[in-house]
């Protein structure tokens, strides 16, 4: 799982540049792609399944990005990306857009245990689709990168439920990119610059405390649980977060002090702010993210 700091710096900075790309059916450099729709990675509900979004086989394994939307923890089918991961697949990069449980039914552990189920059936089946199971990484927007958070400081099988656990493979990710997203849940409601940043704050609270499962406390398990940046340590792998000044739903000061805790960690960090993108963050060049991407899984 260890890889070198050039393609690592790489990998976690070129997700979210092709996070909301359309793909064009003018470019002449995309390529064709094909779509395994419907697998079954968890048998735990009918949210556990994936559409796999392949490239031409080039004979060499591909990489894979794990796509997780977002919306609040509420259960998805995970289509909503369904733009970028044609785009990444038409590009030489293997896209795994995941399902997952979530409210009102469950909480957020039995989200993030979806999302490491997904990461294990990717690397189990990378000979069967030709992925590169070394290069699993993943990114996510609000929620999404909530999880995605989990994902990569969280400890293997930490979440899952008795399904996931495997002694084969890990459950981990080498890289992970965050726009937008909750990192610290006690501060968010603690801090007071935090809480100034948020209308209809009280709101906030009380579906934060649907997808948490207690009643906010600033000392209770699952507030603390639920944050990534409480799972933090220095073996964690490098992030990019991304977040706008004007984030009137997630305050983005949860980006700067996780990329404050990270790099205090001693774990490579990228933080990028932008002013006035929202909730749904920036976009650029696509003919930029694509040569970036591309050079990060050649590395």
């Amino acid at each position: 799982m260890k890889k070198s700091l050039s393609f690592i710096l790489l990998m976690v900075g070129v997700p979210f540049l092709i996070v909301m790309a359309e793909p064009s059916s003018g470019e002449g450099s995309a390529g064709q792609y094909r779509v395994q729709r419907g697998l079954v990675y968890s048998d735990t509900s009918d949210f556990g399944k994936l559409d796999l979004f392949l490239s031409e086989p080039t004979g060499t394994a591909t990489p894979c990005v794990i796509v997780i939307q977002g919306r609040g923890f509420r259960a998805q089918a995970g289509q909503k990306f369904i733009p970028f991961a044609k785009y990444l697949a038409q590009h030489g990069i293997a896209a795994a857009l995941i399902g997952y449980r979530g409210q009102p039914e469950h909480t957020y552990q039995a989200t993030v245990s979806d999302a490491k189920k997904a990461v294990l059936f990717v690397r189990q089946h990378s000979a069967k689709y030709h992925l590169n199971p070394n290069k699993v990484g993943a990114m996510g927007r609000s929620a999404g990168a909530t999880i995605v958070a989990l994902l990569a400081m969280a400890e293997d099988n930490e979440f899952n439920d008795s399904n996931a656990t495997s002694s084969q493979s890990s459950d981990r990710i080498p890289a992970a990119v965050g726009i937008a997203g909750g990192y610290d849940f006690v501060a968010r409601f603690e801090s007071e610059e935090q809480r100034l940043l948020q209308p209809n704050l009280e709101a906030k609270v009380l579906s934060n405390n649907a997808r948490i499962g207690t009643p906010f406390a600033p000392t209770d398990e699952h507030w603390r649980s639920a944050s990534a940046i409480t799972h933090l340590d220095r073996s964690d792998p490098p992030m990019l977060l991304r977040h706008a000044r004007d984030d009137k739903t997630v305050p983005w000061p949860q980006s700067r002090e996780m990329h404050r805790a990270l790099n205090a960690a001693g774990v490579t960090s990228e933080l990028h702010l932008s002013e006035t993108s929202g909730h749904g963050g920036p976009t650029e060049s696509k003919e930029r993210r694509v040569v970036l991407f591309q050079r990060a899984f050649d590395a």
